[in-house]
């Protein structure tokens, strides 16, 4: 009995780990078939639970407007925090969009990339 207690504990501790893992495949899956809405749809929820991949994709679909408005300072914001969480690449997009902005574009971005990871990521709008 003891023993089938600690299996579901270590699948209930891992079974979140592997639906998030299924839906960010099937979210690169849909972008990679330029199905950007569905894609746009898991990306975001799972940007805000801190998944630097997903906050990866949602920089680059916002730098070009892939499922959503084309947004210079968004991208950065997701770059930013992509970046802080361990993304080289997606410090080397932000350091590139960089040379595209405005210095007030920069700070702009930056504060809403303070503020998102302020808030545990529910304030990233």
């Amino acid at each position: 009995m003891k023993k089938l207690l600690q299996v579901a504990i270590i699948a209930a501790l891992f079974t979140p780990s592997l639906a998030v893992a299924q839906d960010y495949e099937a979210a690169v899956a849909a972008f990679d078939a330029n199905d950007y809405i569905p894609a746009i749809i898991v990306f975001r929820p799972l940007a805000k639970q801190g998944h630097v991949g997903a906050q990866l994709y949602l920089g680059f679909m916002s730098e070009f407007g892939y499922g959503t408005i084309q947004d210079i300072q968004t991208a950065h914001m997701w770059y930013n925090l992509a970046s802080a969480g361990g993304s080289s690449k997606a410090g080397g997009y932000r350091d590139e969009l960089v040379q595209q902005m405005t210095l007030e574009d920069v700070s702009t971005a930056q504060e809403r990339a303070r503020v998102c990871k302020a808030s545990r990521f529910q304030n990233c709008d």
